[in-house]
C-alpha cells in the first residue's frame, strides 16, 4: 500500500501500531544501508609472518569490505585489473583473512576431530561438517539457488520466443506475460 493511499483511507489514524512499526523498520534498514556502504577503517599497518619466516604487508582487502562489496567480490577488482596490465606474481596476491588461515582453521577441525573421536562412532564427514558446516551450508545454498537459475534461463527464453511468435494471432498471451519474460531473463543474466 502506497503511503499516500493509507493517508487517503486513514489508515494511519486507525493502525498507529502497524505504522509506526514499519516507519522505524524501515528507518533501521536505510540507517544499516548507509553504515553498510562505509568501508572499514584500514589500518596502517599488519605485519604477516609467512611460511618461509618473513613478513608480509599485504592485507586482504575483504576484510574491511562492506557487505556489498562481499557480495559482489568488488573487493576483488584492484587484483584484477592488476592482472590484466601484467602478469600476477606471489607478491601481488594478498594474504588471507585471518579466520582463512591454515593455523586457525586446523585449531577449529582437530578440536572438532577429538570431540567425534570421543564419541562412539567417529567421523570425519561429521566433523568437517561441524567444523565448517555453516560456510558449506551457505556455499551449497548459493549454488543451488545459482544452478536453478540457469536452468530456468533456457525455459524462459523459450517461453518469449513463443510469446513472440504468437504475439499477433489469436493465441496470443497477455501482453503482461512478455514482459514478465524479458525482465526474468534480464535479471538472472
Amino acid at each position: 500500500m502506497r503511503l499516500r493511499t493509507a493517508i487517503t483511507i486513514g489508515y494511519i489514524d486507525s493502525h498507529p501500531a502497524i505504522v509506526a512499526t514499519i516507519i522505524t523498520f524501515m528507518l533501521a534498514s536505510f540507517a544499516t544501508l548507509i553504515l553498510e556502504c562505509q568501508s572499514r577503517p584500514e589500518k596502517l599497518y599488519e605485519l604477516i609472518e609467512g611460511d618461509d619466516g618473513t613478513y608480509s604487508t599485504l592485507y586482504s582487502p575483504e576484510e574491511r569490505s562492506n557487505i556489498f562489496s562481499k557480495i559482489t567480490y568488488s573487493w576483488l577488482t584492484p587484483l584484477l585489473e592488476q592482472g590484466i596490465r601484467k602478469p600476477l606474481e606471489m607478491e601481488d596476491i594478498y594474504e588471507v583473512t585471518k579466520d582463512l588461515r591454515p593455523n586457525i582453521v586446523f585449531g577449529v577441525f582437530q578440536q572438532s576431530w577429538k570431540n567425534e573421536q570421543s564419541s562412539g562412532n567417529p567421523s570425519l564427514f561429521r566433523a568437517t561438517i561441524k567444523a565448517c558446516g555453516w560456510k558449506w551450508a551457505c556455499s551449497i545454498i548459493t549454488r543451488f539457488i545459482r544452478d536453478m537459475l540457469v536452468l530456468l534461463h533456457p525455459v524462459l527464453l523459450s517461453r518469449l520466443i513463443g510469446f513472440v511468435m504468437t504475439y499477433n494471432t489469436t493465441k496470443a498471451e497477455p501482453i503482461e506475460n512478455g514482459y514478465f519474460y524479458a525482465v526474468a531473463i534480464f535479471v538472472i543474466i
